[in-house]
C-alpha cells in the first residue's frame, strides 16, 4: 500500500481508531485534521484532531456549555510511516462519562483489487513469538486469511513481548502491505479479521484488554501509541524498511549514532571484592578488549541483610528494593569498583529491578501509598495490613513513588559512575493493575503506570546525559518500540541462556527471528557466576553474537591459550556488531533442527559491504552450501576476509553473489566479511 494513500484514507479523510463515550461512538464527533508545526520534530510532521464534550449541546467544532472532557488524536507523519495516539483530559469539575470499546487502532485495509485465482494466498499475516526463555523465542509465525477468518494475538501478564511480539506485517497482495508496531509496554490485544468482499479487506483492531473508565477532573491519560509503515515491494524488503526506520527514527542517539550493544564481561553482583579485583586484573594483564563490566543482582542490601544473602545466589530477591551497596562486598563503596573498571578501559553497568518490592521492606511501612499489592484484614485494629507473603509493585503512576525510586537509582548512578543502567522486571504486573483498579476505572492503573515508567526512564536520561539503558525484563519481555526509544536489550534478549544446559543452536534462531524486526539486540552466553561451558567454545560464542555480547568475566589464572581465545572472541564481537544494524537477509529457512544449517547476511547498501554468518549444526551431513547474496554487483570486485583464516583476497562479484561456504566439521561456523573494492 502506498504511504500517501494510507494517509489520505485513514487520517485525512478518516480516523485510525475508535471508542465510545457515554455509550455513543465518538468517531464522527472529531474536529478537522490540523497541522501543528510547532510540535514538528526531526523527520516528522505533527498533526492532530480534537473531540470535545460538554454538559450542553455537543458539536465537533465547538462547545455550548462548560467543557468536561477532551480527547486529542495526535499524529506524527514520517516520510515512510505514521504514528498516532490519544490523549484524554478531564477539564471540568466532575468526571467524564464512561470511555469503553477502546481500539487505539481500527482500520480496514485492502489493496483495492478484485480477487484473482492466481493470488489466492493473499492476504497473509506475519508476526513472531515473544520471549518465554525458550528455544523458539522470536520464531517467525505466518498464515493465510481464509474468508471471514479471525486471528487474535496478545502478550501475557502485562509485559509487551511476553509470549508474543508486538509487531505484525499484513500482506495485502504479493507486492504490498502494512507493517504495524504496538507502542505500549503493558498489556495489548490485536485482532486481525478478514471481512467479506471481492477485494478481501482485512480489519485490524488493537486495544487494551477490558479498558472501561472515566476521566477525572484535572487528569490526563496518554493512551498506547501505534505505528504503521505501508510498503510496496517484497516481504524481505518491508522488514528492512522497518529496521531502518527503527534505527534512525526510534533508537536513541549518542554522538549522532543510534544506540548499539556492548562487548561486555559479566559477573554476579554478590561476589566478594577480591573476585572483582581478579577479574579486572585479568582484563589488564591479558589486554582483553572488553568495553563494559556488568554486575548483576546481589550487590544490594543494608545492615539488616542476612549474611547468607551475600554468599548464595538464590537469596538475592530478599534484598530487591534496598538499593544500597552491601558494605561487606563494597567496603570502599560501589564507586571504587566503577573507577577500577574505568582504569582498565571499561565502562560500568549495574543491575536494578526497581518496580518490585518485598512487602517486609521498611519503605513499605513508611509509605504504604507507594505500593500496589494484596492486603489482609488487620484483626487487631480493624484496618488493613500488607500481606508479607507477597512481593509488591511500586506504583510508578503515583508521582511521589516515582520520584522516590528515581532518586534512589540516580544516587547509585552518580556514586558508581555507571555508563549503563540495567533495567530488569521479573514478574507479571497485569494482576497488580487489575487489583488496584476501581470498578468504573478499569485500565487506568495500567495507563498511569506505563506512562510513569516512561517518565522515570526519561528523567534518568535527562539527569545523566550519556547514560544508556539495558532493557532486560526477564530477558526480552518488553521489546515494544516505545522501550526501544529509551534503550535496548544489551545483555539479555531472552532468558533462555540462563539454563545451564542451553543449546547454542536456538540462539542462532533467536538472532534470525528477532533481526527481522529489530536492528539492535544482544545476548549473553551463560551464567555470570562461574567458569561456564562457553570458555574455548567458539561455536557457542558465535551462536550468540549480535549487536553485542555478554561473556563471563574470568577470575581464574588464564592460560595463554585461553587469553588468546578471549581476545579473539571479544574482537570478533566488535567486528560483527559493525554490520548487525544494517539490512538483514536470511540465507536459509528458520529452523531449530540439529540436522540443518542456519545462515544469514547483513548488508550495508551505502558502501556495498556486508557480512555472512553460517552455522553447520551438530547432526548436519552437509559440508557445503551455496547462498545467493543480496546487493552484490556481479561485475564488481570484492575483498573477502574470513574471521578464522584472515584475508582471502579479491573475489569477482559474480562468485560472491552465488557464494559457496564450506564447513568441513560438524558443530562449526564461518563468518565472512566483504567490501567492494574502490
Amino acid at each position: 500500500m502506498q504511504t500517501e494513500r494510507f494517509w489520505e484514507e485513514f487520517f485525512k479523510d478518516g480516523l485510525p481508531l475508535s471508542f465510545r463515550y457515554g455509550g455513543e461512538q465518538a468517531g464522527s464527533q472529531f474536529g478537522p485534521l490540523t497541522r501543528t508545526p510547532e510540535a514538528d520534530g526531526e523527520g516528522y510532521e505533527a498533526w492532530s484532531r480534537v473531540f470535545f464534550r460538554s454538559d450542553g449541546e455537543k458539536t465537533p467544532s465547538r462547545v455550548s456549555g462548560p467543557q468536561i472532557f477532551r480527547a486529542e488524536l495526535k499524529i506524527r507523519r514520517y516520510r515512510q510511516a505514521v504514528e498516532w495516539w490519544l490523549e484524554l483530559s478531564g477539564e471540568g469539575i466532575f468526571d467524564s462519562r464512561i470511555i469503553d470499546c477502546l481500539s487505539y487502532t481500527d482500520l480496514t485495509l485492502s489493496d483495492g483489487k478484485p480477487f484473482h485465482g492466481s493470488d489466492w494466498k493473499y492476504p497473509r499475516w506475519v508476526t513472531a513469538r515473544g520471549s518465554l526463555a525458550q528455544e523458539d523465542d522470536f520464531q517467525p509465525l505466518s498464515g493465510n486469511f481464509l474468508p471471514e477468518s479471525k486471528r487474535i494475538f496478545s502478550c501475557g501478564g502485562g509485559r509487551s513481548s511476553s509470549g508474543q511480539m508486538p509487531y505484525f506485517n499484513l500482506l495485502l497482495s504479493e507486492g504490498s502491505g502494512v507493517l504495524f508496531a504496538v507502542g505500549w509496554s503493558g498489556q495489548w490485544k490485536a485482532v486481525l479479521e478478514r471481512l467479506g468482499g471481492e477485494t478481501r479487506p482485512v480489519r485490524v483492531t488493537c486495544g487494551m484488554e477490558d479498558a472501561c473508565f472515566r476521566v477525572r477532573p484535572g487528569e490526563k491519560l496518554v493512551l498506547p501509541k501505534m505505528l504503521a509503515l505501508p510498503w510496496e515491494g517484497t516481504l524481505e524488503d518491508s522488514f528492512n524498511l522497518f529496521r531502518r526506520f527503527m534505527r534512525w527514527n526510534v533508537l536513541p542517539r549518542y554522538d549522532g549514532r543510534p544506540l548499539e550493544g556492548y562487548v561486555c564481561l559479566r559477573t554476579w553482583g554478590g561476589l566478594p571484592p577480591q573476585i572483582h579485583q581478579a577479574k579486572i586484573e585479568n582484563v589488564k594483564k591479558h589486554a582483553l578488549p572488553a568495553e563494559l563490566y556488568q554486575i548483576d543482582a546481589g550487590w544490594h542490601g543494608d545492615e539488616t541483610t542476612p549474611a547468607s544473602t551475600q554468599d548464595y545466589f538464590d537469596l538475592w530477591p530478599q534484598t530487591v528494593g534496598i538499593w544500597k551497596p552491601l558494605p561487606a562486598l563494597f567496603p570502599d563503596g560501589i564507586g571504587a569498583l566503577g573507577k577500577r573498571c574505568r582504569d582498565a578501559g571499561m565502562g560500568f553497568a549495574v543491575w536494578f529491578e526497581p518496580e518490585r518490592m518485598p512487602s517486609w521492606n521498611r519503605i513499605v511501612s513508611e509509605h504504604r501509598e507507594y505500593f500496589i499489592g494484596p492486603k489482609l484484614p488487620d484483626t487487631a485494629s480493624g484496618g488493613e495490613i500488607w500481606d508479607n507473603r507477597y512481593f509488591l509493585m511500586l506504583d510508578l503512576g503515583y508521582e511521589p513513588a516515582r520520584e522516590w525510586i528515581t532518586d534512589q537509582i540516580s544516587r547509585i548512578i552518580e556514586e558508581s559512575g555507571m555508563e549503563v543502567f540495567r533495567l530488569d522486571f521479573n514478574y507479571e504486573p497485569l494482576e497488580f493493575w487489575q487489583y488496584h483498579d476501581e470498578p468504573d476505572r478499569r485500565g487506568v492503573t495500567e495507563i498511569r503506570y506505563i506512562n510513569g515508567l516512561y517518565a522515570m526512564l526519561d528523567e534518568l536520561l535527562r539527569r545523566h546525559p550519556g547514560l544508556k539503558i539495558d532493557n532486560c525484563a526477564s530477558g526480552g519481555r518488553r521489546l515494544d518500540y516505545r522501550m526501544f526509544r529509551r534503550g535496548m536489550p544489551m545483555i539479555c534478549r531472552s532468558d533462555y541462556f540462563c539454563g545451564r544446559d542451553n543449546d547454542p543452536d536456538p540462539k542462532q534462531a533467536h538472532t534470525y527471528g528477532l533481526s527481522l524486526w529489530i536492528p539492535a539486540h544482544a545476548d549473553s552466553l551463560g551464567s555470570c557466576i562461574g567458569h561456564t561451558p562457553e570458555v574455548m567454545d567458539t561455536y557457542r560464542v558465535r551462536s550468540s553474537l549480535s549487536s553485542g555480547i555478554g561473556m563471563t568475566a574470568p577470575w581464574w589464572d588464564l592460560s595463554e591459550e585461553e587469553a588468546a581465545w578471549y581476545r579473539k572472541m571479544l574482537s570478533e564481537a566488535r567486528a560483527v556488531r559493525e554490520y548487525m544494524s544494517d539490512d538483514f537477509h536470511p540465507l536459509t529457512g528458520y529452523t531449530l533442527s540439529p540436522m540443518d544449517w542456519m545462515a544469514f547476511q547483513f548488508f550495508r547498501p551505502e558502501d556495498g559491504s556486508g557480512m555472512v554468518m553460517a552455522f553447520r549444526r551438530e547432526e548436519s551431513a552437509t559440508d557445503a552450501m551455496t547462498f545467493t547474496l543480496r546487493g552484490i554487483e556481479a561485475g564488481g570486485r570484492y575483498l573477502l576476509r574470513d574471521a578464522d583464516l584472515g584475508e582471502l583476497g579479491e573475489i569477482p562479484g559474480a562468485a560472491l553473489e552465488a557464494l559457496t561456504v564450506k564447513i568441513p566439521e560438524k558443530r562449526s561456523s564461518r563468518i565472512l566479511f566483504y567490501r567492494k573494492k574502490d
